[in-house]
């Protein structure tokens, strides 16, 4: 699997990110941690992220403006920002 299918693809403008809300949402965060290496890579070309919860059918999105401005570092051994959950908004 490539690291791209992993951390998300992105279409258009908008870097979408499938998970499982069971094995994926970081509760000590309340939120979805994302790598900043893949972040950087594509930031250039998105400007909304997405994030498909397929075991509950919700999207959420933010804008990457805002998540720029609230995400936070992880402190779990690898390097990746955080952003809880009440700064997406629920778009189904």
């Amino acid at each position: 699997m490539k690291k791209e299918e992993v951390y998300g693809t992105v279409i258009g403008r908008t870097l979408t990110r499938k998970v499982k809300f069971g094995k994926h949402f970081f509760w000590k965060y309340k939120g979805y941690s994302f790598g900043r290496a893949f972040l950087d890579k594509v930031r250039k070309d998105i400007d909304t992220i997405q994030i498909q919860e397929e075991d509950t059918g919700k999207v959420f999105q933010v804008t990457l403006s805002d998540f720029d401005q609230y995400s936070k570092e992880v402190s779990c051994g690898y390097d990746q920002v955080v952003l809880n959950i009440e700064y997406f908004e629920r778009v189904k």
